[in-house]
């Protein structure tokens, strides 16, 4: 597939001291200084990133900015036709929602046999964050990254998750067939209550004891997330700025899961 094997991620210190994407650019003759002067003039009016501005001037493609990008960053570039050799990782894709896959244009591509180190295509080599979501989602220690073209990425995007969902859709079909007449309810909901005040999750399972819940209170993200894998409640009451772990990637690993209950 010309994917090389998995490797342990960059250090932050891989990146630092890096060449300006518009010397590169020049350096190998895809631009000339005059391109990259009209450019940063557009950037200063319009904002954005300079390499964006130049694919969409029709100064450079696509494919001329990956490259470019991965001389900058060190790391190795993948084409559509190299992705679309690879076996989509259908336990991976499983796990990591198409909707996070397609706003944030990041795509795991494969895990080692122990989960451990897991491929990444990303457009963006410098997304911290996009490294971050696919630990909490797919529980990798350590993530490698590959950079891909903003069109790649949507095609095998569409290419793949289109037959996890055939596959998906073909598992609940059976399901349907054997499915007992008349569902079995728990008799309890669990509420989660997660908030870094302790008298604050207090007072709020206070309030909830009428209903007749079983109520679990945590006061920060990593506790709170123990419970989400231990339990698996249906109605979460979480405090966005919890310490360890913040409420946004317990709510990302809560919906990665499966789980469609109250948040």
């Amino acid at each position: 597939s010309g994917i090389s094997p998995v490797l342990p991620s960059p250090s932050a210190q891989h990146f630092s001291g890096r060449r300006p994407l518009g010397q590169i650019l020049v350096e190998t003759g895809a631009v000339t200084a005059g391109d990259i002067e009209i450019a940063r003039a557009e950037q200063r009016a319009r904002g954005g990133r300079g390499g964006e501005l130049l694919v969409l001037s029709g100064t450079i493609g696509e494919d001329e900015l990956v490259k470019a990008l991965s001389v900058q960053s060190g790391l190795p570039s993948l084409s559509t036709r190299e992705l679309l050799l690879v076996d989509p990782p259908a336990e991976l894709l499983a796990r990591f929602p198409r909707e996070a896959a397609e706003s944030r244009l990041v795509l795991p591509v494969r895990a080692s046999d122990d989960g451990e180190n897991i491929d990444l295509a990303v457009i963006d080599p410098y997304d911290a964050r996009a490294v971050l979501e696919v630990k909490i989602m797919l529980g990798g220690s350590n993530v490698t990254r590959f950079v891909a073209s903003r069109a790649t990425l949507r095609e095998v995007i569409r290419s793949w998750y289109r037959d996890v969902d055939d596959a998906l859709d073909d598992t609940t079909s059976r399901l349907a067939d054997t499915a007992p007449d008349e569902e079995t309810l728990p008799e309890r909901p669990i509420v989660l209550i997660a908030d870094s005040d302790a008298s604050v999750a207090a007072a709020l399972a206070e309030s909830l004891k009428a209903e007749g819940c079983e109520l679990v209170t945590a006061s920060d993200g990593k506790r709170a997330r123990e419970i989400l894998r231990e339990r698996k409640p249906s109605v979460l009451l979480i405090e966005a700025a919890l310490p360890g772990i913040d409420g946004y990637n317990v709510l990302l690993e809560y919906r990665a899961n499966g789980h469609t209950g109250a948040v």
